[in-house]
């Protein structure tokens, strides 16, 4: 079992983990709803894979693909409520 002081210790480190991560503009925490988006802009863009231009590149409007998979994701926000 560790003792109070490891624990001490072990919750500062975490807590100048994090503090750097927000000074940085960045964090690991997400929501549920930014879980969802990922998901669904992964199937979007596996779908955006098989529709490639003449010199083989795969054409890829990021607002769009971003913009739909939050309201995909916000969808199944609603959907969960229901």
């Amino acid at each position: 079992m560790p003792s109070q002081q490891q624990t001490e210790s072990e919750a500062f480190v975490e807590q100048r983990r994090q503090e750097e991560q927000t000074r940085q503009g960045w964090t690991t925490r997400i929501t549920l709803r930014d879980y969802f988006a990922a998901k669904a802009m992964h199937a979007i863009l596996e779908l955006a894979n098989t529709e490639r231009s003449s010199a083989g590149e795969i054409r890829i409007e990021t607002k769009l693909i971003t913009q739909a998979a939050y309201k995909i994701a916000d969808a199944m926000l609603e959907a969960r409520n229901q």
